[in-house]
């Protein structure tokens, strides 16, 4: 990596090109424990397993309730509730698969049967998630919801998919559930009958004038006269049409689906809610008033769970904070109004029971549904985003010039590091503080101007250097899209990504060690970082672009990077190959190396959809934090807390935080709740250890983590922008 330390260069911003980071926050423990408190009592009193049904339950209720139990073990990465699957009869007949027999069980139910869709799917996830055969729900799923697809009709209303067989009524929610099960189906399976079907009910339903002038859904239309019936406006209703419309968002990529579920969503928290919190038209804390029957006290559980999978899908950190702190608020009211000593929780959320509060397993499923969006998508954790906030305060105060555009003592690649750890902190924090630095820096400038000869003189041949910059410009694209602003000078053909990246694709070089890029245009090395941040880019860019070259670019790097033996017996990838025998040359094994690798490979399990290559990244994730830690924590070779000891120069400094940024990014991009649980208390302990162990009295960072400092630490932004880089990390997806 070349130190490169540039006179008047700005050289900044950021780096991380995936664009589909599904936006996976930590699981909070004290939401999931709570979560898991909720199952267990619906369980071990609600549930009869003799019977294979929850006392006074229902077919969907039932359906719903088990979908809750496998949403929860997805986000734990655990398998407390997994018998339910063989002793409930929903699992029974999922995994029998027999369409008589779900002909017989749904009896013309055409609700019903797309509940269980969803059902299927969500133990499907999870047996998957175990690595065992998902099959015959999967199967199930398909039966069911061709059952119902043949239910469209267009001779009433124009189009639509009935309630039931008895041909009655055409209503919301049926047809909701219809769009988010065609929309998911597509994205679950590729089958264009799936999008065709999907296309065709939101067409239908956007024109029906089922949303109110409030931006409400009503129940459903006349079956005479086609118009809105004003029948209740139900909590549910407002939650499925915002998980059905962000999976079409996500199969046609129109993200203006996003802002028109967002009306609805917002309006649900407008006028259908109480001091903040969530009350059906049937909830009545006070005893003799109304009461909500056995469905209705589901209803509210419901629209927290789809608001969930709306934001799993909408992938958005922007929306994400918008949304948390409203998800925390549902679930803090269950917790402190809805939950009794015996751990039900009751149908009302809004205020204290005062006896109108209905104790049912309906009303528990709808409780845990809410606490487990809430441990999925609550706010990023306050403590560690406030200490995030002062260390990039000190780090702008104290070491940036903005009449120069960079960091004292910085670099070209070092700074755009650092100032991608401010784009990330701002789209992980939902604010502004740090917009400026995309101005005020020369490498925001030069990025606007998108100049292939000014990039050509400022990267001067470097092309890890360039790289870096490639992944700086995306991430300023996405901050700058996710506000609304003008990316196009990042982003747009020709872009300054763009440019860069095709100076660098034109180094590959089959003459040396069969392939790979080098790591500048002196031709002397190929090395691991280098061509680790091809793939990453390659793979990215594909991502981003659909463009087939880009693709192209990133199998062939990661064949030839496989074949290199620049990953050691240890797991490790050491820094490159020696130019003469290509044999690996047996140099340090940084840590940011490992990381880099694998948001790499994630990118490109994305890309093909192989996810072997998920663990092929975590043979070597988990060799660093076994081979590479001291007391669990993360140590440089050159790290040293003791004066007089080895010390790291500016470069290195920021290694530590490479790697847990790109840990981070391959988070985003695997997109599996096992993976993120596995990981987030390894994340935890290194944001632990850079607050305890690394931050002085000015909110700088030392280079030292894994013990107090001695004297042998380093206090200098590339230090401090690493620690940055873990506790931003921590905020996504270590445990609170």
């Amino acid at each position: 990596m070349r130190l490169f330390v540039l006179f008047a260069l700005a050289s900044s911003l950021l780096h991380l090109g995936a664009a589909t980071p599904i936006e996976k926050r930590s699981q909070c423990a004290t939401q999931l424990s709570l979560a898991a408190t909720l199952a267990n009592r619906l369980m071990s009193f609600w549930y009869n397993p003799t019977l294979g049904y929850f006392n006074s339950g229902s077919l969907w209720t039932d359906a719903n309730t088990i979908e809750d139990f496998h949403n929860l073990m997805l986000a734990a990465g655990t398998d407390t509730y997994y018998t339910i699957d063989q002793t409930s009869q929903t699992g029974k007949d999922g995994q029998a698969a027999s369409a008589s027999t779900w002909s017989s069980t749904i009896n013309g139910s055409n609700d019903d049967s797309l509940w269980l869709v969803l059902t299927m799917w969500k133990i499907a996830d999870y047996l998957t998630a175990r690595g065992k055969d998902a099959t015959g729900y999967l199967n199930s799923a398909t039966e069911i919801y061709n059952m119902v697809a043949a239910q469209w009709d267009t001779t009433n209303c124009g189009g639509g998919i009935w309630w039931s067989t008895a041909h009655t009524y055409k209503n919301a929610i049926t047809n909701e559930l219809f769009l988010y099960a065609s929309a998911d189906g597509y994205l679950r399976t590729g089958q264009a009958s799936y999008l065709a079907n999907a296309q065709k009910e939101w067409a239908w339903l956007n024109k029906t004038g089922m949303r109110n002038s409030q931006g409400l859904y009503n129940d459903g239309l006349d079956f005479n006269t086609c118009a809105n019936n004003g029948q209740t406006t139900w909590t549910y209703n407002q939650g499925v049409i915002a998980s059905g419309l962000a999976a079409l968002s996500v199969a046609t990529g129109d993200k203006s689906l996003l802002t028109i579920a967002e009306v609805t969503l917002d309006a649900a928290f407008a006028h259908l809610t109480q001091g903040g919190i969530l009350k059906e038209s049937c909830d009545n804390a006070a005893s003799g008033g109304s009461q909500c029957n056995h469905d209705q006290q589901l209803f509210k559980g419901l629209l927290m769970k789809h608001l969930q999978y709306y934001l799993d899908m909408a992938n958005d950190p922007v929306r994400t904070a918008k949304y948390a702190p409203i998800i925390g608020a549902q679930a803090s009211a269950v917790l402190h109004y809805g939950k009794n000593a015996a751990n039900d929780v009751g149908s009302v959320w809004y205020a204290p029971d005062a006896g109108g509060s209905v104790w049912q397993p309906e009303a528990s499923a709808s409780g845990l549904a809410a606490i487990v969006a809430a441990a999925k998508k609550r706010a990023q954790c306050a403590s560690q985003l406030s200490l995030a906030a002062k260390i990039a305060d000190r780090l702008v105060s104290y070491w940036y010039n903005p009449s120069l555009g960079y960091f004292t003592d910085g670099s070209l690649w070092t700074d755009a590091n650092t100032i991608e750890d401010f784009n990330n902190l701002m789209l992980a924090a939902g604010t502004d503080t740090y917009a400026t630095i995309d101005q005020s820096s020369q490498t925001g400038e030069d990025g606007q101007a998108a100049s292939t000869s000014t990039w050509s003189s400022t990267i001067n041949g470097s092309n890890d250097d360039s790289l870096w910059i490639v992944l700086t410009m995306w991430k300023i694209a996405d901050y700058l899209n996710a506000r609304g602003e003008d990316a196009s000078g990042y982003m747009a053909v020709p872009s300054s990504a763009t440019e860069i990246y095709n100076m660098v694709a034109a180094e590959w070089d089959t003459s040396n060690c069969g392939g790979g890029v080098w790591w500048s245009t002196a031709h002397t090395y190929k090395n691991a970082i280098t061509n680790e941040l091809f793939l990453l880019t390659s793979a990215s860019g594909y991502l981003r672009t659909g463009e087939a070259s880009y693709l192209e670019n990133a199998q062939k790097e990661w064949t030839w990077l496989n074949q290199t033996g620049m990953r050691n017996s240890q797991g490790l990838y050491n820094d490159g190959l020696d130019f003469d025998t290509c044999a690996n040359n047996g140099q340090t094994t940084w840590t940011y190396n490992q990381g880099v690798i694998a948001s790499g490979l994630a990118a490109l399990s994305v890309d093909t959809g192989d996810k072997s290559l998920l663990d092929v990244a975590e043979v070597t994730l988990d060799a660093v934090f076994n081979q590479m830690t001291q007391g669990g924590i993360l140590r440089e070779s050159c790290d040293d807390a003791e004066a007089g000891g080895s010390q790291c120069d500016h470069d290195q400094q920021l290694f530590k935080g490479l790697l847990m940024k790109h840990l981070q990014y391959y988070l985003d991009m695997a997109n599996d709740p096992v993976r993120t649980a596995k990981y987030a208390p390894i994340l935890a302990a290194q944001a632990s250890a850079v607050l305890h162990y690394g931050k002085n009295a000015d909110n700088d960072i030392g280079s030292v983590w894994y013990a107090p400092d001695a004297g042998g630490s380093i206090w200098q932004p590339e230090a401090s922008a690493s620690g940055l880089a873990a506790i931003v990390a921590a905020a996504k997806y270590g445990t609170c």
